[in-house]
């Protein structure tokens, strides 16, 4: 199966598959959701857990406004139609999928408690699209839910991470890294195209032993990192797929 790989200064992943990318008919976008975790690594979780626990780190905000930018903007620069929203969230059986997500089922053990790391879009649920860790029965249910002719579905979500740039005697200086991931599946579950794009904060915060010592400062390097990614996102993104439907168009008439 043929693959392309676009490196462009801002991306850090765009690939997708010529054949079956450019033979899709119709797509729906089914989950947007934001991970606040702040690491992949459980033992980090656990250190970053009163940042997770404090009221003022709330992505809501953010991921509400991930959401609009792709139903509003992103998705008429695929050269395939979308279901509309109202369609998806409202067909009989939708909220239902939450039962079939098991790896989103998962919470962060803490002091308190547990925390739930990822925070849906208004009317979405979050289903799990981590590579060998999808939620593959509910992306595979997710068809039975749809028009027929649709023939792939779309997962979109936010992740940032606390990236250390420097330190020294246990202290350390750590930005936010915030990253948008789109893919696209097909009726098997199978991933056939990947967007993986990052930026970071423009400030930074400071650290001790792996401890934010400030963890109220983490939430605006958060916004700021999330907002410079959205920025980039709407100035790279409508060229790279009018480049990428070009190509596919002239492969079709090859």
């Amino acid at each position: 199966m043929k693959r392309l790989t676009l490196g462009l200064t801002f991306l850090t992943c765009f690939i997708y598959s010529y054949s079956a990318y450019g033979q899709l008919t119709r797509v729906a976008l089914i989950s947007v959701y934001a991970n606040r975790s702040l690491s992949d690594n459980p033992l980090d979780k656990i250190i970053n857990e009163k940042i997770m626990n404090d009221s003022s780190f709330d992505l809501t905000p953010k991921v509400e406004d991930f959401a609009n930018l792709i139903n509003t903007q992103f998705l008429t620069l695929f050269p395939f139609p979308f279901v509309p929203k109202e369609e998806v969230l409202n067909a009989p059986g939708y909220k239902d999928l939450s039962k079939k997500t098991s790896r989103m089922n998962d919470s962060v053990f803490s002091i308190e408690g547990k925390v739930t790391p990822y925070i849906p879009a208004s009317g979405y649920i979050a289903i799990a699209s981590f590579g060998i860790l999808d939620d593959v029965d509910a992306i595979k249910a997710s068809f039975d839910l749809l028009p027929p002719d649709v023939d792939g579905v779309m997962i979109a979500y936010l992740s940032f991470q606390l990236e250390e740039q420097a330190g020294a005697m246990g202290m350390t200086i750590k930005r936010v890294r915030a990253y948008a991931n789109i893919k696209i599946f097909n009726r098997k579950g199978q991933r056939i195209f990947k967007l993986k794009e990052s930026e970071f904060s423009k400030g930074n915060v400071a650290g001790f032993r792996g401890f934010i010592v400030e963890p109220n400062k983490v939430i605006p390097l958060v916004n700021d990192a999330a907002d410079r990614l959205f920025e980039e996102l709407k100035k790279r993104l409508p060229k790279s797929l009018a480049k990428l439907a070009k190509q596919i168009q002239k492969d079709k008439e090859d």
